[in-house]
């Protein structure tokens, strides 16, 4: 294994010893945190977007270079805050100009504290400001660019009444007069299928594998809670995680009926039979629905496929969120074959496929 950990240190504190320097990891992190806000965009941003935006940071760094001052070295105890010399106050040029000077202002700000406590010149200091820069940057331009330069006339909202459906009451709280939204917003994490302007919450699936040997292939054993209608089905997903790495696509996977299984009596006959209690496998097949962020609440995505058209067969389902299951059924009668399974006991463990007769 490769030992980073003196490469990064002797990094940090050869930065730490030249404010030029520092100020050079300040923006190749505002350049990359830019990138990648730009690519888990949705619906992505057009390239004079991409272009103009750069170039706003481009014009901040150097105004910035352009009205830098001699700056202590960490180290030393600093005695002056950075003002905003340079920098024009006005548009986007402004605005990233002051999401870096609020990085560099934080690490001297830390400095001071470092210097009053008597850990200048240690490891922890080199790793205070290592995670000064590595948040301020990040978090900065996320709330920067979650604020569009111009705020679009918002068109009337058109509300589109699907089947009817008797859903849970959720604890909500009112999105507020300037808010379009037909449906209210949750006030607990969850996640929450949205139906008729209301929102049901769906609880996270228990599991178990299948067979011991093979975990990755699980199955779900107790029937499921939450019914919903195939038509415009919409999930919303309320979870901390989702203001700084919200997914593009959110994968809604197939959970089958296993309808039959082949096992070995003592004698060595196949018998085939149901199994004694009802179970479902998780596929690894199904669809993948688009993520859409709400500007009312940054913690908060719409899950949709992309076309608005688009039904899920009746069936049981799993939304995965981050690796978890979380278990719904679209009403109806269950005709797709992919919702059907098989199973054979192996000596390398139990191998599943789509029934031969549903």
């Amino acid at each position: 294994m490769v030992d980073f950990e003196p490469v990064l240190d002797r990094m940090i504190a050869d930065a730490a010893r030249d404010p030029a320097r520092l100020r050079r990891l300040v923006y190749d992190l505002a350049r990359l945190t830019l990138e990648r806000e730009f690519e888990r965009r949705f619906p992505a941003p057009t390239e004079a977007e991409v272009i103009d935006r750069f170039a706003d940071l481009e014009a901040a760094i150097s105004a910035i270079e352009a009205s830098a001052e001699p700056a202590v070295p960490m180290g030393s105890v600093v005695t002056r805050t950075p003002d905003a010399k340079g920098i024009s106050a006005v548009g986007p040029a402004g605005e990233f100009g002051r999401v870096v000077r609020l990085a560099l202002a934080g690490l001297e700000r830390t400095n001071l504290f470092l210097a009053s406590s008597g850990w200048l010149g240690s490891s922890v200091a080199r790793r205070v400001a290592e995670l000064a820069v590595a948040a301020i940057v990040p978090l900065a331009l996320y709330v920067l660019l979650s604020t569009p330069r111009v705020e679009p006339v918002a068109a009337p909202a058109e509300t589109v009444r699907g089947p009817e459906v008797v859903v849970s009451a959720v604890p909500a709280a009112p999105a507020g007069p300037s808010s379009t939204l037909p449906f209210p917003l949750p006030e607990v994490y969850g996640i929450y299928a949205i139906q008729n302007d209301a929102l049901t919450e769906i609880a996270p699936a228990t599991t178990s594998p299948l067979d011991p040997r093979v975990r990755t292939v699980l199955q779900i054993t107790s029937p499921g809670t939450v019914a919903l209608p195939a038509k415009g089905l919409t999930f919303l997903v309320f979870r901390r995680e989702m203001l700084a790495s919200a997914p593009e696509k959110v994968p809604i996977r197939i959970a089958a009926r296993l309808a039959r299984m082949m096992t070995f009596d003592s004698s060595g006959k196949a018998v085939t039979a149901p199994p004694a209690e009802p179970r479902w496998v998780i596929r690894d097949i199904g669809f993948d629905f688009r993520v859409r962020p709400l500007k009312e609440n940054q913690e908060m995505v719409l899950v949709q496929p992309e076309d608005p058209g688009f039904a899920l067969p009746p069936g049981r389902y799993v939304l995965m969120i981050n690796g978890a299951p979380y278990d719904f059924t679209v009403e109806g009668r269950v005709t797709d074959p992919a919702h059907c399974l098989e199973s054979s006991a192996t000596t390398r463990g139990t191998i599943v496929y789509e029934c031969r007769v549903p």
